[in-house]
C-alpha cells in the first residue's frame, strides 16, 4: 500500500479541518484554530497529512520539541489534550501501512523520538482500539498511563448516580441560587484561579485564552455558572470535543458554598444538557496528583467523587518510541 505524507502547512488548513470535522476519532483538539489559540507560547509544528491515491486518509497533528539541543522529538501538540493518529476510516492493514510510512518519513528528517497521546477509543464513532494495538505491536512503549472517567450517557444516566447525590439534588435549590449557560468567563475565572491555587497548580488556559476559544468556538465551549444572589459560586467548562463526547474541562466551585452542594447541581445540569443534546459520553477527565515524586499516581478521592456520579474508568495512554 502506497502512503504519501505531506508536512501541514497554512494552505492546508481547510483541507485538514474538514477532514477532522469528518474524522472517525477527531476532536476540537485536532481543529487548527485550537492548535493556534495559545497567547505568549510558540510551538514549532510538525504535523503530517496521510494521503492514499490523492485521498487525505490520516492526520497527526504534533510539534517538534527539543531536548538538551541534540535530541528532537516529535511531540504531540503541547497545547491540546490529544494528538496522535486521526482516521477517517480504518482497517488493521491501513494503520499498519500509514504507521510505517510514519516512521520512514522520520528517518529522513532530524527528529529521532516520538511522543503521542492518542484519543481513547470512546472518542471513536465505533468502539475500536485497532490503533491502540499496532502501536504496541510497532514497540510504542507505553510511557504515561492515566486514570480517566467518563459518563456513559445512553439510557438514564441520573440512575446511576449514588444515593448521596440523589438527596442532594432532590432538594431544589431556592430563589436565591441560579443555574445559567452563559460566557461569563469574568467571573467564572477568578473561581479557577482560587480552586488551582488551593492545588498548588495553574490553569492550563489564561483568561484571555479562554476568551478567544470561545470566540473561535462559541458552539463548542459552553460554561455553566451557578450563583448566589447573582454572586458566581461554581462553574463547569465543557468542551464538545466532537459529535459523541463532551469533556468537563473545569469544574470549579468557591468553597465557602461547599455546604450547598454547588459541584452536584452543576454536574448533573451538565449531564441533563448533554443526554438531551445526544451525546454518547461525558468524559470527567484524568485524576492525577501531578505534585507527588510519581505524577501518575491517582487522585483517590477524586475519583470516587467521579463514581458517585455514575462515571467508570477509562484508559488515557501516551506512548513513546525512539526512531534512530
Amino acid at each position: 500500500m502506497i502512503i504519501t505524507i505531506r508536512k501541514y502547512e497554512i494552505s492546508l488548513k481547510k483541507e485538514w479541518d474538514k477532514f477532522i470535522k469528518s474524522s472517525d476519532n477527531g476532536t476540537i483538539f485536532h481543529e487548527r484554530d485550537f492548535l493556534t489559540y495559545h497567547i505568549g507560547r510558540k510551538f514549532i509544528d510538525h504535523s503530517l497529512m496521510f494521503y492514499k491515491k490523492n485521498q487525505l486518509i490520516a492526520v497527526f497533528s504534533a510539534s517538534e520539541k527539543k531536548i538538551n539541543n541534540n535530541n528532537i522529538i516529535l511531540h504531540s501538540h503541547p497545547g491540546a489534550s490529544y494528538g496522535g493518529f486521526v482516521f477517517n476510516k480504518y482497517s488493521f492493514d491501513l494503520v499498519e501501512s500509514v504507521i510505517a510510512s510514519f516512521e520512514n518519513y522520520l528517518k529522513s528528517t532530524l527528529i529521532n523520538e516520538v511522543f503521542l497521546i492518542q484519543p481513547p477509543s470512546i472518542y471513536g464513532k465505533k468502539y475500536d482500539e485497532t490503533i491502540e494495538y499496532s502501536l504496541k505491536w510497532n514497540n510504542y512503549s507505553t510511557d504515561e498511563i492515566y486514570i480517566s472517567s467518563a459518563i456513559n450517557l445512553i439510557g438514564s444516566p441520573l440512575k446511576r448516580i449514588h444515593k448521596r447525590k440523589k438527596r442532594y439534588i432532590k432538594k431544589p435549590l431556592n430563589d436565591c441560587y441560579n443555574l445559567e449557560w452563559n460566557n461569563d468567563f469574568d467571573q467564572f475565572y477568578p473561581i479557577l484561579l482560587k480552586n488551582k491555587k488551593k492545588h498548588k497548580i495553574t490553569p492550563t488556559h489564561s483568561l484571555e485564552e479562554l476568551k478567544l476559544l470561545y470566540k473561535r468556538f462559541p458552539e463548542k465551549i459552553k460554561l455553566l455558572m451557578l450563583y448566589k444572589n447573582n454572586t458566581a459560586i461554581g462553574g463547569t467548562l465543557n468542551f464538545i470535543a466532537n459529535n459523541d463526547v463532551v469533556i468537563i474541562f473545569y469544574n470549579m466551585i468557591n468553597y465557602e458554598y461547599a455546604g450547598q452542594q454547588p459541584a452536584t447541581h452543576l454536574i448533573v445540569e451538565t449531564i441533563n444538557w448533554a443526554k438531551a443534546e445526544n451525546y454518547k459520553w461525558l468524559d470527567f477527565g484524568v485524576s492525577q496528583l501531578p505534585l507527588n515524586n510519581n505524577p501518575l499516581s491517582p487522585h483517590k478521592s477524586l475519583i470516587q467523587f467521579k463514581e458517585q456520579f455514575g462515571a467508570t474508568g477509562f484508559l488515557r495512554r501516551a506512548y513513546r518510541k525512539k526512531i534512530k
